[in-house]
């Protein structure tokens, strides 16, 4: 393509003999617009094979692949436009003088002595790629090196290096003008073609050995980042199609297929942490609770402000009564997403083990408020936590009210929800309120979904208030091969021997519930003061409530050690 210059007027700044030639603020804003057009596509590519796995129609992946359009381009954008903005604050942009120009505001000038060409050339593809209306051109200055020049020559090696100057950074007309100077200030004529290559005969045989040489380096370069970019496309794309698929399985609650599509994904990038969560997810549904432990660490190390992976160790650690541990990964959560519902989930389910039953409840009702209308698993394990609370506080009736309408058949669950913990709740309350049959169902149903120490603790407490004491018994020896430092399979075995009319037995269990485990709760506590008060330990049930109160001072006492506790005061 040849193009006549026009006569072109430009009013440029002069700054101590220089001209400047700046860069445009509209040039690189549409520039970050247009390239992020471009990424946002290349990016869009793996997305469309990696979502396949996770939609069942052409229009929801349609939606789900526009969405990931959508954010890559305003990602980029932003990102480009703060990034040149920055680039034409520092640059200035291009200064040209009597004696030499400079390629940025602080650069040191280049003497025209030290250019053996210029050349100005039409970039066609790049153009298209970009979708300009117009054509872009590549500005080159050849500059020599002076430095290492024979070294060079023996080696039949360039002795200039090119020096770009893209017109997408510039006005039309200031571009223009910029060129047409730079060649009447080193040649002293007017250049009448938009493309050209201007340098004098001595120099031939330099400057067609420098523009062979560039030529072949960027074909190179092209090829080289063509290959890059196919290879990291190729590489997300099964990354996030392995990721997706395990995603799938895992809703299916297929998790050991979940766990190799997750470690599949994790062959090809070990560093991607949702794979790493996905997997320990897998991990803790099979029952290996050290390797969940491991690989929610690892996520967190390759993402550590990773909420979710932050959150679901805070719950493996609530399991295994690692209140202090939990407490600090809910709290670094909640400094990152103060509003994540999970977060504010397992938070309310820590004040409730460790028995801070009116925080609970408050945060409780602000979930419940919250997700009203949005997250219907969240709403139900809110429901449920604050069921469980007022269980504690002696109102079971009104427990039964909060989730007397929660299912807890599985066909009529939206998914997600929290089956297991609904079961052992209802299981207690129908206890309290003296239902045995009903609680047995519910512990049943419990047990039969997750065989872990707390569905056996709730099963232990059935078979007690039903008067099975040997099978209960048998329930607490598995509930200690799994946990022995958990209070509450001592206080319950107290109560197996206080109804074997075995005070001495309960005495011992107590003793051991108080001194099993440094972490204490009020809950446990609270238990096994009244049964040191059953068996006429007063003064110790005493200490007992003094330390319940120390934990929580509103902890409901009943009428008995309430008594107690003021007659020591």
């Amino acid at each position: 393509m040849v193009e006549i210059l026009g006569v072109v007027r430009v009013d440029n700044q002069s700054e101590h003999g220089f001209r400047e030639f700046k860069i445009d603020p509209q040039a690189i804003t549409m520039f970050a617009l247009k390239s992020a057009v471009v990424v946002a596509t290349v990016l869009a590519i793996p997305d469309a094979v990696a979502l396949i796995p996770s939609v069942s129609t052409i229009t929801s992946w349609i939606l789900k692949l526009v969405a990931c359009w959508t954010t890559a381009l305003i990602a980029w954008f932003l990102f480009a436009l703060g990034l040149m903005q920055v680039v034409r604050f520092v640059a200035g942009g291009i200064y040209v003088g009597d004696d030499g120009i400079r390629m940025w505001r602080f650069g040191r000038v280049i003497p025209y002595e030290a250019i053996d060409a210029i050349a100005l050339e039409p970039e066609f593809l790049f153009t298209a790629i970009f979708s300009y209306d117009q054509v872009i051109h590549r500005l080159t200055v050849f500059k020599r090196l002076t430095a290492g020049s024979a070294v060079l020559k023996k080696l039949h090696l360039p002795r200039s290096i090119p020096l770009y100057i893209p017109s997408y950074l510039f006005k039309k007309t200031e571009f223009l003008a910029l060129s047409r100077l730079l060649v009447e200030k080193k040649y002293g004529f007017t250049p009448g073609d938009f493309s050209y290559l201007s340098f004098p005969g001595e120099q031939y045989e330099a400057v067609r050995r420098s523009y062979r040489f560039v030529s072949w380096q960027r074909l190179f370069l092209s090829l080289l980042i063509g290959f890059g970019v196919s290879l990291f496309l190729v590489r997300k794309a099964c990354v996030l199609y392995a990721y997706n698929e395990g995603l799938r399985e895992y809703r299916q609650y297929r998790f050991a297929d979940a766990g190799k599509s997750f470690a599949f994904s994790l062959g090809l990038d070990p560093t991607f942490a949702p794979a790493w969560h996905g997997i320990a997810g897998s991990q803790f549904n099979q029952g290996d609770f050290e390797g969940a432990a491991r690989s929610w660490k690892k996520a967190l190390d390759w993402k550590p402000d990773y909420v979710e992976a932050k959150v679901s160790l805070a719950y493996l650690s609530l399991q295994n009564r690692q209140f202090d541990q939990a407490q600090k990964l809910l709290t670094s959560a909640l400094k990152i997403d103060p509003y994540n519902s999970e977060a504010l989930l397992n938070k309310a389910d820590l004040e409730l083990r460790r028995g801070r039953i009116k925080e609970s409840e408050k945060l409780s009702r602000l979930i419940i408020a919250r997700e009203e209308g949005g997250a219907y698993r969240h709403v139900y394990m809110a429901r449920c936590l604050l069921a469980q609370a007022r269980l504690q506080e002696g109102l079971a009736a009104q427990g039964l009210k909060e989730i007397v309408h929660l299912p807890f058949a599985e066909d009529k669950l939206r998914g997600g929800e929290n089956l297991t913990y609904r079961l052992m709740v209802g299981s207690r309350i129908y206890l309290a309120l003296g239902e045995n049959q009903k609680a047995l169902k519910m512990a049943r149903l419990a047990l039969a979904r997750a065989c872990n120490v707390d569905t056996l603790l709730v099963m232990a407490e059935v078979r007690i208030k039903t008067g099975e004491l040997k099978l209960a018994r048998n329930i607490l020896e598995r509930c200690r091969e799994l946990m022995p430092e958990n209070p509450w399979i001592y206080v319950l075995a107290a109560e197996i021997n206080l109804a074997s009319n075995n005070e001495e037995n309960a005495y011992t269990n107590l003793v051991d519930a108080l001194n099993c485990s440094s972490i204490k709760d009020a809950n446990s506590l609270y238990k096994a003061a009244e049964l040191f008060h059953r068996i006429h330990k007063d003064d110790i049930a005493q200490r007992v409530i003094k330390e319940v109160l120390s934990i929580d001072s509103d902890y409901p006492l009943s009428a008995e050690l309430k008594k107690l506790s003021g007659s020591d005061s």
